[in-house]
């Protein structure tokens, strides 16, 4: 396999021994680890959910002072059929092994992973706004990435290729927005543990199985006990090795 022998090749611990270098003392060292990697598990979350690609190492900017972390070009992925998002990636979003290495299997199990849980319990709590910002968001990108379609569209018609895609009017906008949000939303909720929300129910005066919360109504099939189990599973495909292959060059897998 290509991918192997490139991997070879490159060393697992660039990013790590640049960071060592940068901050000698262990204090800052330890804050800024964590702190990097609750945000990668933070954004690798909402990317899964609203299927943003792309994250190539040149879109992914960090602080060295705090840990935080800035995404640049972070906008979701539609088809020009349905207006609906599409994720052709194999991976759910990045952690290659440079970044794994750095984090080691404590911060990825540890901070990580807890980072997307939390995050999707508390976007799918029955007190949760995010369906608001959910609605927001989507209608305003929606809106502009049709019309940044049409112009690409207009463009090629001049030089005589033909144009198909029409806008959406305000009906047919308002359901392609419903159904970005409700598949964001949905995405949320397979992250996020069952009991856990359901204690959550109970202490903000809503039984469990309320229609606030109507996907959790029955067993989610194939779902382990571990109450981060799903998040996990995420994890695994974003490292696996089989899918990291098949990425594109510029998406730099073997970093």
């Amino acid at each position: 396999m290509a991918l192997k022998q490139i991997l070879g090749a490159y060393s697992e611990n660039i990013f790590a021994q640049y960071i060592y270098k940068t901050l000698p003392l262990s204090t800052s060292l330890f804050a800024f680890k964590k702190r990097l990697c609750a945000q990668m598990g933070l954004h690798a979350m909402v990317g899964f959910a609203m299927s943003l690609s792309g994250r190539t190492p040149s879109r992914i900017l960090f602080s060295r002072g705090s840990g935080n972390v800035l995404m640049t070009d972070f906008y979701p992925q539609y088809s020009t059929q349905t207006c609906v998002m599409s994720h052709s990636e194999t991976v759910p979003f990045r952690l290659t092994r440079n970044l794994h290495s750095f984090f080691t299997v404590f911060g990825i199990e540890g901070t990580f992973v807890s980072a997307m849980t939390l995050l999707s319990v508390a976007a799918v709590q029955p007190r949760s706004n995010i369906g608001d910002f959910l609605h927001l968001t989507f209608r305003d990108d929606l809106t502009s990435w049709q019309v940044e379609m049409m112009v690409r569209q207009l463009r090629s018609m001049k030089d005589g290729a033909e144009g198909g895609l029409t806008m959406l009017g305000g009906g047919a906008l308002k359901e392609a927005v419903g159904k970005n949000a409700d598949m964001a939303i949905g995405k949320f909720a397979r992250v996020a543990p069952r009991v856990m929300v359901h204690a959550l129910e109970g202490q903000q005066g809503s039984a469990p199985g309320s229609p606030h919360l109507r996907y959790l109504s029955g067993d989610r099939p194939g779902v382990s006990d571990d109450v981060m189990g799903t998040a996990k599973k995420l994890v695994e495909i974003a490292t696996d090795t089989k899918n990291l292959c098949i990425m594109e060059l510029s998406w730099v897998p073997w970093y």
